[in-house]
């Protein structure tokens, strides 16, 4: 129980700490919510890219084709 105790005292501690450090610089608060919902934005895209099949490999090494416009001459068109 003591234990409990001196836990919950600690995290009303760092609470208090948290609060008091919001009042003194709110723009820097919102500047490191910002940077933390940037990092874990970007390790979410990371981890849901799939990784790429052979084919599309292969796809993106050829060069580009013409299209089907640019074959025919302009009279013909």
């Amino acid at each position: 129980m003591d234990q409990v105790s001196d836990a919950a005292q600690d995290v009303g501690a760092f609470a208090s700490e948290v609060v008091e450090a919001i009042k003194e610089r709110p723009y820097t608060t919102i500047a490191v919510a910002g940077g933390l919902a940037f990092a874990i934005g970007a390790l979410w895209m990371v981890r849901r890219q799939q990784p790429q099949t052979t084919y599309e490999a292969m796809l993106s090494r050829l060069p580009s084709l013409p299209d089907r416009q640019s074959l025919w001459p302009t009279r013909w068109r």
